[in-house]
């Protein structure tokens, strides 16, 4: 039995100390509400984020359970073992459920044996980066779909101290844990706050309660939607970074993903972002999302499946026109003017159709200049947020090498 590497932990193979347990399969018809008599919560890919996500659950039968081991118990770990290569292995900790609740066939149960390993130590040992990383090429990959080997899987090596020196472990993780938990709920906020002054100031949309007057999309924005790209075009050339509507999420943008793609001369006057550019996700699960264009980078450019909106200096502001359309997505008339055949679009014509209330420019530029002060405190924030991840994830890595 070898140890880990600069303590004297011994280690154990995972399958020493927990089994794997695969979640039930069923058809798509034999879905129900969840509290249904006679039912059982189904989780699902979906549902396994950082912390369980409880907010869109489904439910089955109770006789798909066939075994009692499949229901889940608190301090279960659920881990995605069939999706795409870079989610294989993403875990979520089970806590304590007001219901009953099983695994789907995408992901199944991790279970400590508790007479050998903490299910808390566990658990941050599993959702390491070293370890999810090692998850992942335990992958036998089908299609679009790498399934995990639970016999590649349970061979990882976990270094394995004492119970007592497990749970001191796990407590001082948990501590950081709460810290960088806060830092994150401040940031959350933040984001939360603008869009509670956005209708504090203006009212929603759609009820219009100060009676502003109301233009259509057109009148007050110059919009358009991306060049469509050929992936041929993704090698050679001059390349230059695109936005995608994967980058585009609320009220942010995410570039820890840009692609590269060879634009030519005639493609970059029309296709180029400019600052306080509102990039509007054009269809897929995120249709409607917004962000603002700040010149996070050199030069960039927009891919087909966003909406460029650039407003009229005279007649709105960047934040104005970004709130607005993220009020509009959270459950309004705006909703009718996505089609859904298969994938929701709001098409080029159609936003150019919505009609807006449009308030005063200087309130307007009120609005923003709040905005502004949050984006400063909301950088802040992340500074912050990225901070304690960075020593987190110093913290777990001294811990499974014996160094706390």
């Amino acid at each position: 039995m070898s140890t880990a590497s600069g303590s004297n932990h011994k280690m154990r193979p995972l399958g020493d100390v927990a089994q794997f347990l695969r979640g039930i399969t069923f058809k798509p018809e034999d879905v129900v509400k969840p509290g249904t008599a006679d039912s059982v919560v189904c989780m699902r890919t979906k549902n396994v984020q950082v912390d369980l996500d409880q907010d869109d659950l489904i439910a089955v039968p109770s006789h798909f359970v066939r075994r009692d081991e499949l229901y889940l118990r608190e301090s279960d770990i659920l881990v995605s073992t069939a999706n795409s290569w870079n989610l294989v292995g993403k875990c979520s900790w089970v806590p304590r459920l007001d219901y009953d609740a099983t695994a789907g066939g995408f992901i199944s149960i991790l279970r400590a044996d508790v007479t050998k390993i903490l299910p808390r130590y566990l658990y941050y040992w599993f959702n390491s980066d070293k370890v999810q990383h090692a998850t992942r090429l335990c992958g036998r990959q089908t299609t679009n779909i790498s399934n995990m080997s639970f016999e590649r899987c349970e061979a990882l090596e976990i270094p394995l101290p004492p119970l007592p020196e497990q749970k001191r472990i796990a407590d001082i993780l948990d501590k950081a844990d709460a810290i960088r938990r806060k830092r994150r709920e401040v940031s959350v906020n933040l984001c939360d706050y603008s869009l509670s002054l956005f209708q504090d100031m203006f009212g929603h949309p759609d009820s219009n309660p100060q009676h502003w007057p109301i233009a259509k999309f057109s009148e007050v924005c110059d919009s358009r939607l991306g060049k469509m790209l050929d992936a041929k075009r993704q090698t050679g050339g001059d390349n230059r970074p695109y936005m995608r509507n994967l980058n585009v999420q609320w009220g942010r943008l995410d570039l820890s993903s840009v692609f590269q793609m060879d634009f030519d001369d005639s493609d970059r006057q029309q296709f180029r972002l400019r600052y306080g550019d509102v990039l509007i996700c054009e269809g897929g699960a995120g249709v409607g999302q917004t962000a603002i264009w700040r010149d996070e980078l050199p030069e960039c450019y927009f891919q087909k499946s966003l909406h460029r909106v650039r407003p009229y200096p005279d007649k709105a502001t960047p934040e104005y026109i970004s709130f607005l359309m993220w009020v509009l997505m959270k459950g309004s008339s705006l909703l009718r003017s996505i089609s859904s055949a298969t994938i929701p679009h709001l098409t080029g014509e159609k936003i150019k159709e919505i009609r807006i209330p449009l308030p005063p420019l200087a309130h307007q530029k009120q609005f923003s200049s709040q905005c502004h002060r949050v984006r400063v405190a909301h950088c802040t924030a992340v500074c912050a947020v990225n901070d304690a991840d960075g020593l987190f994830n110093s913290l777990v890595t001294r811990a499974f090498e014996g160094d706390i």
